[in-house]
């Protein structure tokens, strides 16, 4: 199974990186992508080398918000959420 980045703290995207044997470093620059840059795909992680985009491609995955449903409490119309 892909390891979820969205869904990892700090730490444990740090210790995830360095497992597969890369600098810790590396997590700040993934998660600044996944919080700050809201990119839909590693391939749009432009500062981050080829090879370790396709690297992070085969072993993790990035997450995203569904829309389901809305609920509106005056009008009674709903809206929710899922990964």
């Amino acid at each position: 199974m892909k390891a979820d980045l969205k869904g990892m703290s700090l730490a444990e995207t740090e210790a995830w990186v360095e497992a597969q044997g890369l600098p810790a470093y590396r997590a700040k620059q993934v998660r600044q992508w996944l919080f700050k840059g809201l990119v839909a795909s590693f391939k749009d992680m432009t500062n981050i080398a080829k090879g370790l985009r396709a690297q992070l491609e085969e072993k993790a995955r990035i997450t995203h918000l569904v829309k389901r449903r809305r609920r509106f409490p005056r009008t009674g119309r709903q809206s929710s959420f899922s990964s």
